[in-house]
């Protein structure tokens, strides 16, 4: 989702880091480097995607891709709107648009910069509807679209993307398929994330495998090219699929995707998953939706995510026991509930992280939480020293001040503090009934805070006002993390 990537511009969890661009999620979830508030930019449209259909044939001939993507839209606005923008890669372009009726669709497209972002360029698509969409009202868009695809490293360390038959992502990271919105993060943020269902057919040579996290409907073979069509198992808000000469290890719906040389790693990875969410369903109680899910491996320099039935994890993780912490983290943004903030400030990151360094812990004899944390804090120490907005802006406002990357760190050292004053047994309780209590509905950081009150009788007070609300964790980090 992550639920994500975790995302910033400068390094992904995307994550479940995201997230993953205004509009990528990840975006959504992360920091743009250089920058503070958002500036208005333009409204982020109310008409909104509520299912694709897509089908995509990628030429590994000529590094392009050749798709047809057809839009569910509903608005959900409070205005009628006779125009829907559609972002794609810089160096995709449409060569055709229809409506519902099957007419073409006046369309105009141009790459443009984000508002908030220069170096981010996009083709930003204007697609005019022979009627406005009332408020309420459904439509369909049917594009056809093709070209190859551009990276986006210069913006998003992870973002690689091409079309590459030894490996290929298509992601909305790379806007690899048609985003409804506008080239702004700032409004992508205040939109917040929006889920759809998806149903996908991506047409490859024989030998390789396309992975997705969704429900396989059909693979066929016909004259050495192959047909997978996914489903998806419940609505999220992105798709992912990855094109590779990938193995598969599958047992009662669960996949891990993996490359020929990991297959040792696979199984180590195959049993880390289960073993993890064993180990979370235990401290926060079940987890809610599908049990179908796939693990996706991929090349280290393209980052891990995560959405609702899908993990995107880094080869590191198979080649290596110590790049499981990784799989780790992104496994408990399953047990997250949906961020309802206006600018969620991503402490969601900082609990991965300290329970990524927990199961660590328990599962390959790392060091302790409270060692890791120690260590934690002598760099988060210096980089406020080097970095004065840390001491200005408490973590409840990062999101709004694009600066959910220290929400790693700074969020880490709250759940960890949270654990030596109420010990793990109340911290899980916390987590839990957080996740159990809005896991359907969503929740924002000040239910946290209040149903942490509730169950630790005030005792979490303290600690929230220290790392959450305020900035006092800067000057008074030694007395919780200082050698003991």
């Amino acid at each position: 989702m992550d639920r994500h990537m975790d995302q910033t511009p400068r390094r992904h969890r995307l994550s479940l880091a995201a997230g993953v661009a205004g509009l990528l999620a990840l975006v959504a979830v992360g920091g743009v480097a250089g920058q503070t508030d958002s500036p208005p930019g333009a409204a982020w449209p109310g008409t909104r995607v509520e299912a694709y259909e897509l089908e995509v044939t990628p030429s590994f001939e000529t590094g392009s891709l050749s798709a047809r993507a057809v839009l569910h839209l509903v608005n959900h606005g409070p205005d009628p709107e006779a125009e829907v923008p559609v972002l794609l890669n810089r160096l995709l372009r449409v060569s055709a648009v229809r409506g519902a009726a099957g007419s073409d669709l006046d369309h105009d497209q141009d790459v443009v910069a984000f508002d908030d972002v220069p170096d981010l360029r996009v083709n930003l698509v204007r697609i005019r509807l022979t009627e406005p969409l009332a408020p309420g009202e459904a439509t369909t868009i049917d594009l056809d679209y093709g070209g190859e695809l551009a990276a986006y490293t210069e913006v998003f360390g992870y973002v690689h993307d091409r079309i590459d038959p030894a490996f290929t992502i298509l992601r909305e990271d790379a806007f690899a398929y048609p985003v409804v919105g506008v080239p702004s993060f700032g409004a992508r943020i205040r939109a917040g994330l929006h889920d759809f269902r998806y149903t996908a057919t991506v047409v490859v040579p024989a030998p390789l495998v396309v992975a997705n996290g969704g429900e396989l409907l059909g693979r066929e073979t016909r004259d050495g090219v192959t047909r997978y069509t996914y489903r998806s198992i419940v609505p999220s808000w992105r798709m992912d699929f990855a094109i590779a000469p990938y193995r598969v290890l599958e047992r009662d719906g669960r996949r891990v995707f993996y490359f020929p040389e990991d297959s040792v790693g696979a199984r180590r990875v195959f049993d880390a998953l289960e073993a993890t969410k064993a180990l979370y369903a235990d401290w926060f109680g079940p987890l809610h939706g599908p049990q179908g899910f796939a693990v996706i491996s991929v090349p280290k320099e393209f980052g891990a995510q995560a959405d609702a039935t899908a993990i995107i994890q880094t080869a590191d993780a198979f080649a290596d026991a110590r790049g499981l912490e990784s799989l780790y983290h992104e496994v408990s943004h399953l047990w997250n509930a949906r961020a309802l903030d206006e600018w969620p400030p991503r402490w969601d990151e900082g609990l991965a992280t300290y329970l990524q360094y927990r199961v660590a812990e328990l599962r390959d004899g790392s060091p302790p939480v409270a060692e890791r944390a120690r260590t934690l804090a002598r760099r988060v120490r210096a980089d406020a020293e080097r970095n004065p907005r840390l001491r200005e802006v408490p973590m409840i406002d990062y999101g709004r001040h694009r600066m959910t990357d220290a929400s790693y760190t700074v969020g880490t050292l709250l759940f960890a503090a949270l654990e030596d004053r109420l010990g793990r047994p109340g911290l899980d309780r916390i987590v839990g009934e957080y996740y159990q209590r809005y896991h359907e509905t969503g929740a924002t950081t000040q239910d946290l805070v209040r149903l942490a009150a509730e169950l630790s009788d005030g005792a979490s007070d303290q600690l929230f006002d220290v790392w959450l609300l305020t900035t006092r964790w800067v000057d008074e980090m030694e007395d919780w993390f200082g050698e003991r």
